[in-house]
């Protein structure tokens, strides 16, 4: 193993023993480190990490969903999120397939924890709770469920 490979293993066990990180993001951070021309020595790099299992994308997307989710994320930004670390759009759609989340209830639970459950008394506080919903990547359809608040509700 030359030292380069060394450094390169050593600084991404490093990284990795903090959180995980997607092949792409690990990618990018090595480069800004070690430079472009090390670049020939990541297929050798990656193919030991996976092999020993320190870098593992389906355990890093398990790990960034639940995070999302807790967090109140829909599943635009949730997925919007994904493609930026770099998952492969592939991976992105078989595990939001394999999720058993009610975002209509997500949604209604995240505005009831901001808002409270009253319903909006204005139009201008209705659609000030709206774009925090849609920016929280719930569709237009979940925020009027989120924001349809029935009498026996409260």
């Amino acid at each position: 193993m030359t030292e380069l490979q060394s450094n390169l293993r050593r600084a991404a066990l490093d990284w990795l023993g903090r959180r995980d990180y997607s092949r792409t993001e690990l990618t990018r951070k090595l480069k800004r480190k070690f430079g472009e021309e090390a670049e020939a020595d990541f297929a050798e790099l990656f193919s030991w990490l996976e092999e020993h299992r320190f870098l593992d994308e389906s355990r890093y997307l398990d790990i960034l969903i639940r995070s999302a989710i807790e967090r109140g994320h829909g599943l635009l930004r949730l997925r919007q999120d994904l493609k930026q670390r770099g998952i492969t759009p592939a991976l992105i759609d078989q595990a939001l397939a394999s999720l058993e989340v009610d975002w209509f209830e997500l949604a209604r639970n995240l505005r009831a924890r901001r808002f409270g459950l009253k319903p909006v008394a204005d139009q201008k506080e209705k659609a000030r709770q709206l774009r925090y919903l849609q920016y929280r990547g719930f569709t237009g359809e979940q925020c009027f469920y989120a924001l349809d608040v029935a009498e026996e509700d409260i």
